[in-house]
């Protein structure tokens, strides 16, 4: 069973790093553009990547130790480092804007202070992806 989870790992991680990173065009459309369809869709498609975010972290955990050598060690400490951050602080901004956006008072600075954080989660996923696809390949 715990196999079979792990295995699973490639195909959640697509969806989980797709939500988030279209979530990030999405949010920076709305913000540049007098369509506010567009941050209105960011914030639906952040919602959306928190379950497979969280997915991606339970079934990444199985998979860790499906990777005995020394080599592929490293690979997995670099990836788990990189994916930690990125996956614990996009948890943290949707949390924010979930909770600012219910009380009202998600600004336009707000979003532009969102829109910075969620751009470096977004290039800690890119990174980190490298680095998973990197293991996939030495496995």
């Amino acid at each position: 069973m715990i196999s079979m989870l792990a295995s699973w790992h490639p195909v959640v991680v697509h969806f989980a790093v797709a939500l988030t990173v279209t979530s990030f065009f999405f949010d920076l459309t709305g913000a540049t553009t007098r369509f506010t369809q567009f941050a209105t869709t960011g914030f639906h498609l952040m919602v959306t990547a928190v379950p497979f975010l969280l997915l991606a972290v339970i079934t990444g955990n199985l998979a860790e130790g499906m990777f005995p050598s020394t080599e592929a060690r490293t690979l997995i400490d670099q990836h788990l480092t990189l994916m930690n951050a990125a996956v614990w602080g996009f948890m943290a901004i949707a949390a924010w804007r979930i909770y600012a956006t219910a009380n009202r008072k998600f600004t336009r600075a707000s979003m532009f202070f969102y829109l910075a954080v969620l751009f470096l989660v977004c290039v800690a996923v890119f990174i980190g992806a490298l680095e998973g696809a990197a293991l996939c390949h030495a496995q």
